[in-house]
Order: C-alpha cells, then structure tokens, then sequence
C-alpha cells in the first residue's frame, strides 16, 4: 500500500445533472466557486454471513459487499453571475424545488402605489408577470427605481384591466414605482415534492498535485440545502448535503482555473421586514425542511432514484427584544417576513416566508442588549383573493 499524504483542506467541487441515473455525462461539470468545508462520507452496505459452526470455527465469514451509499457536503457563499443564472439557483431547482424566473424589462413601468407596480400588458408578459399564469404568483420584483432606491419584493397578486397589469407584492416598496421605471431579472425557486427532475454527478477533489489527490466521482446524487446561520461577521451561505447512489475513487489532478461571478457580499445592509416594517436583527437562518427519500429496487447499489419530502421549515432570526413579539405569540398572530440584501442596485438575493408564527418565545442577553430569541413555524398561506397558491416560502437571486 501507498501512502498519501493528502491536504483535507483543500480541495474542489464540480457538479453536472445527469442523464441517466447513477451514470456520469461526462461532459461539462461546472467548477462551483467557493466551495468550502467539503467533507465526503462513504458508506457500503455490508452484510454479515451468519451460519452455525462447530467449536473450533469461532470466527465471523468475511461480511458481503450490498451496493454503495454515502454522503457528500460542501457550502458555497452566495454569489450571483451578471446576466446568467447563478450555480446556486441551477443546484436548488433540482433539489425539490421549481424555479420561476423574472426578466429583466428596463423602462416598461408605468406607475404604480407603495404595494404595487404597473406595466402595460405586453410587457408584463415579457417581463414574466403575465396575470392570465398562476405559477407567476411569488415571483420577485426586483423594482428598478429611477430615485435609486432598489428593493425586492413578491408577488401577491396580478390583475389586468384596460391594457394594463398590476402587480401586488407583498410590501411596500423602497419608493414609490413611477412611470419610467423598470424591473430587473431575478431566479425564485419554491418547494416542490416529489421526485427530483435531475439526480447530480458530483466530483469532490481533496489534496494536490496528481497522485497526492483523491477524486471520488459521487453520481446518483441527490439532496437538501439550508441558508446557513449568518451574522455581521459572516457571509451568508447555501449549504448542500447530497446523498450517493455510487462513488468511485481515483487519484486525479485538477487545474486551477478562473471562475465567472460577482463577489459573494456580507449580511452587512440587508433589511429585514415583519409585515412590511424593517426591523434589525443579529442572526439570520433557515432550513426548508426538504427531506430524501430512496427508492428501493434490484439495482445495483440497491435503488432506483430518489424522491424530495417536504417537511415544516424553520426559520430563525434574533431580533432586539420588543414585546410586540410576546403579543404575536400569546395572540397567535401570523406575520408576513422577508430579508433582502442588494448590492450596488443591481445585485441581490432575497427570502420570503408569507405567513409566520412564534411557538416559542426567550430572551437573551448579547452584548448587554436584551433579544428575542425565539422559535417559529412557517405556516401555510393557502390562496390569495384569486384562488392562486401563494408559496410555502420563495429565495431569489438576481441573474
């Protein structure tokens, strides 16, 4: 045997959907930039032989091989790529989740009140906020506001009346949108169950050079994510757990190469809103609850595919204490929340959880300030006034 000598802390990952479960296309995999804290776990069933034996044949059988598993996890801070669909998005809407995109349509606003922007109906479809198609219900509208003052929000509702389409979202914008304005390009993806539109191939290089790096080629992947627990001292982070159907290991080299994107950005300026009034906090996080579930079946490694539970989600946030949160808690009050963080205008990600409410309430002491540390459910926000279903929860990311 040889030994290596192989660095744990550094290391790559590259990722491409697959065509064919458990088979690597073998084609372009994209380089994720960024990726850190990757840690691999390989599993093997194994299975005992057991049979009864005389005094003097004490010992076990070797145990027999039943097909591959494992796990693979990394994190990436989030960051966007100008005009094209960040890798973040493109790994989210194969994981139980629908994408619903915005385009960008510069200029086409013609006015509009603090909860709704208005466009001219050609547009509106142009721009992917058509009325007459109910799945443009909690796209984001990334409001372009000629004052300068950008913000994001959802969509609520959309009604169209005399060539013209109005789009409610679920806050008061920034300014006020006016005629002139315009709408930039955003990604949302929402949850939805069931089986997973792709599996992923996934290559995970750990240490340097040619023969001291150990590449495991993880195909038939599929997984969860959540937005890791960010602070002011923090970037705000996806991190991706993937289970495996197959690995194969192999010593490979990997060059170093350039990657597109925008700089990921701190927590540092986002704004957090509780029915549509921005409030500070100190800690931000939130799980989706999405769960795996394998498909059992004669194949190799003793499956066929994967499919995407949903769960409750959790969301979690630390605001200073204010005792309007123990009212919304002893009155069962449900609140409409989100978070935005937008760089430089053009640039954001956002988060939007349409009804919310406390199960449990706390307080801490951090930095001699008292806080609200509390727990909440995200509950169900069933339809708006036109019977269109409004999502569980919605993330965006510009594009």
């Amino acid at each position: 045997m040889t030994e290596r000598k192989i660095l744990a802390h550094l290391g790559a990952v590259t990722i491409e959907e697959e065509i064919t479960f458990e088979t690597d296309p073998a084609s372009s995999p994209v380089r994720i930039r960024l990726a850190r804290n990757i840690a691999a776990k390989l599993g093997q069933t194994m299975i005992p032989v057991e049979g009864q034996k005389s005094s003097d044949m004490r010992g076990p059988d070797p145990q027999v091989v039943a097909g591959k598993s494992g796990t693979i996890a990394f994190e990436v801070p989030l960051f966007t790529v100008d005009a094209t669909e960040s890798p973040i998005i493109a790994i989210l809407k194969r994981m139980g989740m629908e994408l619903r995109s915005t385009t960008a349509s510069a200029g086409t606003v013609t006015g509009g009140t603090s909860t709704t922007i208005e466009m001219a109906d050609a547009d509106a479809a142009t721009a992917g906020l058509d009325a007459a198609v109910a799945a443009n219900i909690g796209k984001a509208v990334h409001h372009d506001s000629a004052a300068g003052t950008n913000s994001v929000r959802f969509v609520e509702s959309i009604a169209e009346a005399t060539g013209t389409t109005t789009i409610t979202v679920n806050g008061a914008f920034t300014s006020t949108p006016v005629s002139g304005d315009g709408v930039l390009a955003m990604d949302v993806v929402i949850p939805k169950g069931g089986d997973p539109d792709k599996t992923f191939s996934i290559n995970a290089y750990l240490g340097e050079g040619s023969t001291n790096r150990l590449k495991l080629q993880c195909t038939g992947c599929a997984g969860t994510w959540k937005l890791v627990s960010v602070g002011p001292k923090n970037l705000p982070a996806i991190a991706f757990e993937f289970q495996i159907s197959k690995w194969v290991k192999s010593e490979a080299s990997l060059a170093q190469t350039d990657a597109a994107g925008n700089r990921p950005r701190s927590i540092l300026g986002a704004i957090m809103l509780v029915d549509g009034v921005a409030m500070k906090t100190r800690v931000v996080e939130f799980d989706p609850g999405i769960t795996v579930e394998e498909i059992e079946s004669f194949n190799e490694n003793g499956r066929q595919g994967w499919n995407h539970a949903d769960s409750v989600p959790v969301l979690g946030f630390t605001p200073l204490h204010d005792i309007d949160w123990i009212t919304k808690w002893e009155d069962e009050t449900t609140f409409d929340w989100m978070i935005q963080r937008i760089y430089g205008d053009t640039d954001a990600w956002a988060l939007w959880c349409p009804e919310v409410q406390v199960v449990d309430h706390d307080t801490e002491e951090a930095a001699k300030l008292l806080h609200s540390k509390m727990a909440f459910q995200i509950c169900d926000p069933e339809t708006n006034a036109d019977d269109a279903e409004i999502p569980l929860y919605a993330f965006a990311m510009s594009r």
